[in-house]
């Protein structure tokens, strides 16, 4: 249920997770959303606007386009959201629908000591490789049809980075081992796929720094330099403007080494198109695993 009241840009951004800057540029690419002023100039959105908007981010998730949703009517969104992907059944269910029991219920301490439990039992490999995509996609599943909240996908989002990190603190780099750099380009909001990179970096025994999100073009590239790094992994979800991140790609290129790599992960970076032999795009987490072997193959050569 939407109240009938004005909502702040901030207020939008908490509700949604669509960052201000996102929601600048669309308001100005789209003319949506359209919002009011204050006498201040503070930007107010409707409650219509609010519903569109989440509509729209959760058809993001499935890999739409902005600018193939900004022109369609709330019922039309509604009516894309309708049928949602099946979801094939794997071993790893059972284990699933628990999770997703305790996130309805807002049992977030079961949650915790049963993700825990998975990791002691089956290993952070099998973990990243097998059942986090698979909760993920369930996840998006649930979002698609309205059935998780906003506060408690970023609570999982926030358990799960947490797991992660702990998972992989005891974890060496090989000295003969080329380095990575990880981060996004500075209007991506999601770090998840960062850090599964990184421990899946560093269990190959890779030296891998994760700088986290949003990082200027001119930064990441002075990064990459000053820590001598082989590799750049950019993180792209589903939220991307693929125009706006092709040019910023392109622009990194020019300040960067000609030897260095370019790995593109994400849902956002199957659409990205960039002619350079230095690129890569890893259509998925074995396509990652496959990219980090040469690139540690190669480097020991």
């Amino acid at each position: 249920m939407f109240l009938e009241i004005d909502y702040s840009i901030g207020r939008i951004e908490r509700e949604t997770g669509i960052s201000k800057d996102l929601l600048r540029v669309w308001e100005r690419r789209y003319g949506f959303p359209l919002p009011q002023r204050s006498e201040s100039g503070e930007r107010f959105y409707a409650a219509q606007d609010l519903k569109k908007l989440l509509l729209i981010k959760r058809l993001m998730d499935m890999g739409h386009r902005p600018g193939q949703l900004m022109t369609l009517t709330t019922d039309q969104l509604t009516v894309m959201l309708d049928a949602p992907k099946a979801l094939t059944k794997t071993s790893y269910d059972d284990d699933i629908t628990d999770f997703m029991t305790y996130i309805h219920q807002n049992q977030f301490d079961s949650l915790s000591q049963h993700i825990d439990y998975w990791l002691m039992r089956y290993g952070v490999e099998a973990f990243l490789l097998g059942l986090l995509p698979r909760f993920m996609a369930y996840l998006g599943n649930q979002w698609q049809v309205g059935a998780l909240s906003i506060y408690q996908e970023h609570i999982v989002s926030e358990m799960l980075q947490t797991k992660l990190r702990q998972s992989f603190a005891f974890l060496p780099p090989d000295s003969n081992a080329p380095t990575v750099f990880l981060t996004t380009l500075p209007e991506e909001q999601h770090g998840l796929g960062l850090l599964v990179c990184d421990i899946l970096l560093k269990l190959e025994g890779v030296k891998s720094i994760n700088a986290g999100i949003q990082m200027p073009v001119g930064a990441i590239a002075q990064a990459v330099y000053e820590n001598h790094a082989d590799v750049l992994c950019l993180s792209l979800s589903s939220l991307a403007d693929i125009t706006d991140c092709t040019k910023q790609i392109n622009e990194l290129l020019t300040q960067l080494s000609p030897s260095v790599s370019v790995l593109l992960g994400g849902q956002g970076s199957h659409n990205i198109r960039i002619r350079d032999d230095r690129v890569r795009v890893l259509s998925d987490t074995q396509t990652l695993i496959s990219e980090i072997k040469k690139l540690v193959r190669n480097h020991v050569k």
